[in-house]
């Protein structure tokens, strides 16, 4: 859970009341007074608009109208580096920063970078003293040994390759740009260095202070969406201590785009589902959208249509806006009832059928195995000899070893044989388990069960494995029959689809011999994998 510490008086400035007067259930958070300091332990970790005190009193007041006051200049990227292609960057005027402000800005922009910007790789943040600065800027690239400047909490001037060797942020995240041959730069219209991003900051226009009464906010990456919602939260963190917000084009060549972006996010509530999903009627339904900072564009009798702040990157279904007016109601209110119709505990049907065909397989025998739905590209795609394989993918991944959904199984059965290549042979291994494959639905996939099954040993064949699923359906009385298959982990002419009633219900073959070499397996391996509904 994401933890704060704060000075009190900060956060009561910043709302304008006694915290305790405040209502930390609002934000799904605990707070405790220590002194001076302030300790909040919030509970959700899908809402960085309040990792920070700012966001914490945003949330605490009444619905404040960010607008932007105008336009302060221009960022040229039209020669931004491939390796970080994207920036983006606002002005905010007429500061008034102070200690409490400066270290919380800081922390915000650190927690940023940590989480949302993983480690600086997806995206990292700059501030800058805007008054020290000529526009046009300019985002583009640099060789490792021109382009110096003085990086922050240096004395002297140094390169770009004398960054990454000698500073100490160089040495903790120079490895996310030295892959390229060109490094990337920020430069003003005079040729003065912002930074070699996302690496060091210049020590002269890159240290904001008490003194620093305009900013200039700048987000480089590799992803887009984040690299512009990172902007608009330190931006709004900035204009929440008093300053007026300016906006900056960003001129890629092709396209032309302004930031920050302010637009409110617009959902369509159906105000009967919502009150089924809660299970009451709710009556002030207008004042609660508002306490949680909604505005009703359109309403009719059964629908409305809402909008929620920009930074309210959470909001991405109906429902999150029911959890909201949940929690401003306040769940202590919610009076329990005991369910109106009888219910009786038992296994699922599915459960059932995964039981009886664990039963089968092990008397084959087969050792079960148990992996994590949690995988990643390489494995599911790269490493099986495939390229094109649809996968679900994890937007801020915590490891890039868990970086997206598996859509088959056999990937998880070939990294387990590739760990136990010093154990004895035949390895025969099975699991029962759940994929998760895109779709058109709402939810964008679909969560499937399925088995599958892997021989290997010196001699391992079509035949064997074929052996296997043969026993196995015909223990649930099915007929089946296999047709050619052309498939990239396996070898051609020994793969087919396997077909249940005329539908296809999986693939069976043997894995291809590169499978195998990219795995640093060195015997032959067999393996199918079917869909368990097929079995019903």
């Amino acid at each position: 859970m994401p933890t704060l510490t704060f000075p009190r008086k900060d956060l009561e400035r910043l709302t304008g009341n006694s915290v305790n007067k405040l209502d930390f259930s609002s934000i799904k958070a605990e707070a405790a007074v220590l002194g001076a300091e302030m300790k909040v332990e919030l509970e959700d970790t899908n809402r960085p608009d309040l990792w920070s005190v700012e966001g914490i009193a945003r949330q605490f007041r009444k619905k404040r109208r960010y607008k932007v006051s105008g336009k302060a200049g221009m960022v040229d990227a039209r020669s931004a580096p491939k390796i970080r292609p994207y920036i983006a960057a606002s002005v905010v005027k007429k500061l008034k920063l102070d200690d409490a402000a400066i270290k919380s800005i800081m922390l915000a922009q650190e927690k940023l970078d940590e989480t949302v910007g993983r480690d600086r790789k997806v995206t990292s943040i700059g501030l800058y003293r805007f008054d020290k600065l000529e526009m046009p800027l300019v985002y583009s690239t640099t060789e490792s040994d021109e382009s110096a400047f003085v990086p922050l909490g240096f004395r002297r001037m140094m390169t770009p390759s004398e960054i990454l060797t000698e500073h100490p942020k160089g040495l903790e995240y120079g490895h996310i740009i030295e892959e390229g041959k060109r490094f990337p730069i920020f430069k003003d219209a005079k040729g003065k260095v912002l930074s070699l991003p996302p690496v060091a900051n210049s020590d002269d226009l890159g240290k904001v202070g008490e003194d620093t009464k305009n900013v200039l906010v700048e987000v480089t990456g590799t992803d887009r969406r984040e690299v512009s919602r990172v902007l608009t939260l330190i931006t709004l963190c900035l204009a929440d201590r008093g300053g007026k917000i300016f906006s900056v084009d960003v001129d890629y060549g092709d396209r032309k785009e302004t930031y920050p972006k302010l637009e409110p996010i617009k959902v369509r509530v159906n105000i009967g589902e919502m009150e089924s999903l809660l299970g009451f009627k709710v009556k002030e339904l207008r004042t609660l959208l508002a306490k949680m900072h909604y505005d009703i564009v359109s309403s009719k009798k059964e629908e409305l249509v809402v909008e929620a702040p920009p930074y309210r990157w959470d909001i991405m279904h109906p429902v999150d806006v029911f959890e909201d007016v949940a929690v401003a109601y306040g769940f202590d209110r919610i009076e329990p009832r005991d369910p109106k119709v009888a219910t009786y505990g038992g296994l699922d049907q599915n459960e059932l059928l995964s039981d009886k065909v664990r039963e089968i397989l092990i008397g084959i025998p087969l050792v079960e195995t148990i992996n994590m739905v949690l995988t990643n590209p390489t494995f599911q795609r790269y490493s099986m000899n495939l390229e094109t394989l649809k996968l679900v993918e994890i937007m801020n991944p915590m490891s890039e070893s868990y970086s997206c959904l598996r859509a088959w199984i056999i990937p998880s059965l070939v990294e387990l044989l590739s760990k136990n290549t010093h154990r004895d042979y035949p390895q025969s291994i099975f699991e029962v388990g759940e994929v998760v494959v895109p779709s058109g639905n709402y939810l964008g996939s679909d969560t499937k069960l399925k088995v599958s099954c892997m021989i290997a040993k010196s001699d391992a064949t079509f035949t064997e494995i074929k052996k296997v699923l043969d026993a196995l359906l015909r223990s649930f009385g099915k007929k089946y029959g296999v047709k050619r298959l052309s498939h990239g982990s396996f070898i051609k002419g020994r793969c087919g689809s396997v077909l249940v009633s005329g539908k296809k219900a999986g693939f069976i073959g043997e894995l291809h011999p590169q499978v195998l070499e990219n795995w640093g397996i060195k015997v032959p391996v067999c393996a199918f994998e079917i869909d368990l509904e097929t079995l019903k």
